[in-house]
């Protein structure tokens, strides 16, 4: 070609063509190979349609089209997004692609009643999770349940990431084998919810920071095997358990807005899932890390051999476990209101109330990640400039909130502190209870569980404020359900009116606990803070 050139200079109108199908080449993302150029002109109207999906499928994707020839009428555009962000235009129908390769079919069933989608196929990828950790330092887990229980090993969002999704089938499964406690499975949700908002949002940042600071890791067996050539790697290596693991099955399903272009995305996808489950596709798949779905393991040791599927638990207690921990994920944002009157200065044990339940309030404050916001009340009778039962001794803010010199967590660590110097009067708990409501709904937060905990040891003694009936009223009536504010309650000691606490959490929609024994305080506070709904 290059002699040929020589000879003869091309006329301008030939480099005209060239440049023209560069450019269509550029729009699509590079997917239009050169036997694209060679062909040109074989179909004089190609139909293009949008396939989204996530970044190393997509390569695989962009890989498989770009050796299809031109003579194809059916042409891709791949877009690599996050499967959260894909999922929330389709369900807008704003920007939808019309097709999209997502991780898991529950990622896709959550869309049920929010949009339509119409599924292609699922049986040409899969992949488990596994768990990654240094060289030498892991046995193979029991099972995992073991594995979660275990507070340094690092999990993404069971509900925005492929590898927390399969930690949380993994543990569902398990409960379905009966192997687990149902039980259990609930009490860990909260955990793993807050777990997989600290931790990095994807795999490759989890083995990252497992390589440099140790621990260990649940991430999909296809992104360990993409880093796994990675320098920092190599002191590290995948185990699984000896349940198995639950797979990703990688649907294409078309979700066009309109129902037409649908049914044309439909017959696009099929095309496009043959071309995946031919020699080519399943080699780009291979090499990207993917297991076929007729494998047992990946050529060449690069994943763990072959894997038990996990028992694949209902579809109901899925949804209703991905459900909780949405809740459970959102971040706090509540006010702590606590009983400063004289009986607070009562012995408990070697400490006093008041003392115990400073330690139980610093201890909680040290929990919650950053992005929780609280503020900080004290209440006894005629605390306020004009007679209140309470004090504002913080407003709410987030803990990592700069004040001055010092953050919102540290200014309510020391607050807490100074409280046995302002101990005495009566417990004025209505009104307070009443004001501590209104002030938090009043600063509504919709990305946020809004809530109220109040700590006392005794009943209301306030003769001039409203009394129960008219409290819980007014709590029921000024209740917006779509701005919901809870009040969690803590009675401390068996002094506490404990019925009367129930009431008051009961009519929000809030739990209630009593730490009957003062060395249990800290326990028993720490549970209110982490409450969300009632129990």
């Amino acid at each position: 070609m290059g002699r040929h050139q020589t000879k003869s200079k091309r006329p301008l109108r030939f480099w005209a063509i060239i440049m023209g199908i560069a450019g269509v080449a550029t729009l699509t993302g590079g997917m239009l190979s050169t036997g694209f150029l060679g062909n040109f002109g074989s179909c004089d109207d190609p139909e293009l349609f949008t396939v989204a999906t996530d970044n190393d499928m997509a390569s695989v994707l962009r890989e498989v089209t770009s050796a299809q020839s031109a003579s194809e009428c059916t042409r891709f555009t791949i877009v690599a997004a996050g499967h959260e962000a894909t999922a929330a235009k389709v369900t807008e129908g704003k920007e939808a692609p019309d097709l999209w390769l997502a991780d898991s079919s529950t990622r896709v069933r959550l869309l049920a009643g929010k949009t339509e989608t119409v599924q292609v196929a699922n049986d040409f990828a899969t992949t488990p999770a596994v768990v990654v950790g240094e060289k030498g330092s892991l046995d193979e887990p029991a099972s995992w349940l073991t594995i979660l229980q275990d507070e340094d090993v690092l999990l993404g969002s069971p509900s925005k990431t492929s590898s927390g999704e399969l930690a949380l089938l993994n543990l569902l499964g398990e409960a379905a084998a009966g192997t687990v406690d149902p039980a259990t499975v609930e009490s860990l949700l909260p955990l793993l919810a807050q777990r997989g908002v600290m931790s990095p949002p994807d795999d490759v940042q989890l083995m990252r920071e497992i390589a440099d600071e140790g621990g260990a890791a649940v991430v999909t067996e296809q992104s360990w095997v993409n880093f796994s050539g990675d320098a920092v790697a190599k002191k590290l290596a995948p185990v699984i358990p000896a349940t198995g693991s639950a797979f990703l099955d990688y649907p294409l399903v078309a979700t066009a807005a309109s129902e037409e272009r649908r049914a044309s995305a439909v017959e696009a996808g099929k095309k496009l899932a043959s071309w995946l489950k031919e020699d080519r596709g399943q080699s780009s798949l291979s090499n990207a890390g993917f297991r076929s779905v007729q494998d047992k393991g990946l050529s060449n040791d690069r994943g763990v051999g072959t894997v038990a599927a996990m028992k694949e638990p209902a579809t109901k207690s899925v949804d209703e476990a991905l459900k909780a921990l949405g809740v459970a994920a959102m971040p706090y944002r509540t006010l702590v209101v606590m009983d400063v009157s004289g009986s607070m200065s009562i012995k408990a044990g070697p400490a006093t109330r008041m003392q115990l339940t400073e330690k139980a309030a610093s201890i909680g404050s040290s929990l919650f990640p950053d992005n929780t916001s609280m503020g900080l009340w004290a209440f006894s009778t005629n605390r306020g400039p004009n007679g209140e039962d309470h004090k504002e001794l913080l407003p709410i803010r987030p803990l990592d909130t700069k004040v001055g010199n010092l953050t919102q967590r540290e200014l309510l660590v020391k607050d807490v502190d100074n409280l046995s110097s302002m101990v005495g009067g009566f417990t004025g708990l209505y009104d307070t209870t009443l004001a501590a409501f209104r002030t938090v709904q009043a600063g509504y937060d919709p990305r946020a569980v809004n809530s109220v905990i109040i700590l006392t040891d005794g009943a209301n003694e306030d003769p001039n404020s409203i009394d129960l009936e008219t409290l819980l009223n007014a709590l029921k009536s000024e209740q917006d359900p779509t701005r919901p504010v809870i009040v969690v309650t803590l009675g401390i000691t068996e002094d506490a009116d404990a019925e009367t606490l129930k009431q008051i959490s009961a009519v929000t929609g809030g739990s209630s606990y009593t730490a009957i024994e003062p060395a249990k305080i800290p326990t028993v506070f720490v549970d209110a803070l982490r409450a969300r709904t009632s129990k």
